[in-house]
């Protein structure tokens, strides 16, 4: 609030300032000449004139014609229409409605007969057929700027933000009402000051992307701006560091209480009803919302579905083609819940986050509170899952840079493995440590015996049936407690990363703390969850509110 007010009183000042300097300009403007520029046109005047002057041009028509100004590249010929295509293309190309300025473009080109070059300006070049064209508005038609990818509010909030008055960059005032800068009412003023106020907050709720991207939409600055332009790249440098803050800033665990008060008992319910009829839905939800959040930030991206023409989504990379359905199938009935209740309000990436948190509690697990507000990504790529999720056969130096990269330390990394105290894990995962390990022994001595030979039975026909799944903690596979650390030491553990844990030294501590104190394993185990479930998070126009969890809108 604070930084926001400083940026207030700023804003304030400049259009003081901005105005003050448009007056003193302009009233420079309509100020007598001195006495000594007209001397030499008036006093000789009268005894050289004629009678008569002779019908001639305008003496600054009869003047040489002056050179032809270099230009840059010849301007292409336009001799059909055929040829204005890719002329267009290239005009338009960093357009955000590209569709809308080729249609613009080529009405300009067929008529005109040319094009300016560049993505943006030079329409000069054309002349007053290009320059001078407007729609049935009052507008310019052909494209003459970058039109940046944002909405037309925040574009028109980035004007009025760097001119600081609204009348620089209204809609064109009639004929019949036309006002010039000194006789802007008082009424004026305060829309003026007002709309400065509402364009700020619009724009301190950008992303980064969006306030970088808003720095091409005006190549040339109005001049009628020059007090605010001066200190412009410092107000936009403090307006990009607000929006490259942390994600969670503007999510609240209350977020949904005025919107959809019912969120929370919806999802509660319909968690309690999957899990009855289900019970492997808890640790089939933990691990989809790992996958999700882990890899490019918690933003329900796991859950798109393949699209016609698109790339494969995240859910098809290969870590994540073991995914069970089930995590899916409640993210669904949720979603349809919700959508009945408070449509278009819930984002599916909210949905899980939710949905996890209550499954662990329903377990025995710890409660704890979740921050509100996310939305849902509109891409979805297989490409950019790769080398971002630990896979079960990782070192333990692996894992740890791996949550490093995330900000996580060994200690997080720890608590988070706790949640395999719940849920399955598939035979081809861990086969490679009881089949054949080595010369001396068939399966990884880490193992305990017993458990590697009882494995081996249970997983001995999974090269036919990859289906086959064994749980990864034998003694309490349906209840969420810290009964996983307490079979690390004795050679319990499934996977070969849950074994390294035990075996190095630097999560050794970690481990027999949790397989001694429970509780000191659910504090920490809901700060890490806590944590992981505002990594990468989208927020205001970044994303979106999907209508449907496994497509975008």
């Amino acid at each position: 609030m604070a930084f926001k007010a400083v940026l207030f009183l700023v804003a304030a000042f400049l259009l003081i300032n901005t105005r003050v300097s448009s007056s003193d300009e302009e009233l420079k403007m309509k100020a007598p000449s001195p006495p000594y520029a007209k001397v030499p046109v008036a006093a000789p005047a009268p005894a050289k004139l004629p009678a008569k002057p002779p019908a001639l041009s305008p003496p600054s028509k009869a003047t040489p014609p002056p050179a032809k100004p270099p230009t840059p590249t010849p301007l292409p010929p336009v001799k059909s229409k055929a040829d204005c295509i890719p002329l267009c293309d290239q005009r338009c190309k960093l357009h955000s409605r590209k569709r809308v300025c080729m249609r613009a473009c080529m009405t300009c080109c067929d008529r005109c007969r040319c094009v300016p070059p560049g993505t943006y300006g030079n329409q000069e070049m054309c002349g007053k057929c290009y320059t001078g064209m407007t729609t049935h508005g009052n507008r310019v038609k052909c494209p003459s700027k970058i039109i940046v990818k944002v909405g037309p509010a925040v574009q028109h909030a980035y004007r009025d933000w760097r001119c600081a008055s609204w009348h620089v960059h209204a809609r064109p005032i009639s004929k019949k009402k036309k006002k010039t800068h000194s006789s802007v009412s008082a009424s004026e003023s305060r829309s003026s000051r007002k709309s400065l106020s509402s364009s700020l907050h619009l724009l301190l709720s950008l992303s980064l992307s969006e306030a970088e991207a808003l720095t091409t939409m005006s190549p040339t600055p109005p001049p009628h701006c020059s007090a605010l332009l001066r200190i412009a790249p410092l107000l936009l440098a403090l307006l990009l560091v607000s929006s490259a803050g942390p994600s969670s800033a503007r999510l609240t665990t209350d977020y949904y209480a005025k919107s959809c008060p019912r969120f929370l008992q919806i999802i509660q319910d319909t968690v309690t009803a999957k899990q009855i009829s289900t019970p492997t839905t808890a640790a089939a939800t933990l691990r989809v919302h790992f996958h999700d959040c882990f890899a490019n930030g918690c933003d329900a991206s796991i859950l798109l579905s393949a699209a016609p023409l698109s790339p494969p989504p995240e859910r098809d990379a290969d870590i994540n083609l073991s995914l069970p359905g089930d995590a899916f199938d409640l993210v669904v009935r949720a979603k349809t819940a919700l959508e009945l209740a408070c449509p278009v309000t819930v984002s599916c990436s909210d949905i899980l986050v939710v949905a996890a948190r209550d499954l662990v509690t329903m377990l025995g697990g710890p409660y704890y509170d979740v921050a509100l507000g996310r939305r849902d990504s509109r891409i979805s790529r297989a490409s950019l899952v790769a080398g971002l999720l630990p896979r079960p056969n990782m070192t333990v130096s692996e894992l740890l840079s791996l949550f490093a990269a995330r900000g996580f330390s060994a200690q997080e990394m720890v608590a988070l493995a706790g949640a395999h105290t719940v849920g399955l894990s598939h035979c081809n995962e861990f086969s490679s440590g009881i089949y054949g390990f080595s010369k001396s022994s068939s399966f990884d001595p880490s193992y305990n015996p017993r458990f590697a030979q009882g494995l081996q039975k249970a997983c001995a026909s999974y090269g036919t049936d990859p289906t086959l799944s064994v749980f990864n903690d034998v003694m309490t596979p349906n209840k969420f407690d810290n009964m996983y650390y307490q079979n690390l030491p004795k050679g319990l553990g499934l996977l070969a990363s849950d074994r390294g844990l035990y075996g190095d030294p630097r999560t050794r501590p970690f481990v027999e703390m949790y397989a001694k104190d429970q509780g000191t394993f659910f504090r920490d185990f809901a700060k890490a969850m806590q944590k992981l479930s505002l990594y990468g998070v989208q927020t205001g126009r970044r994303g979106e509110i999907r209508r449907r969890c496994d497509a975008v809108n």
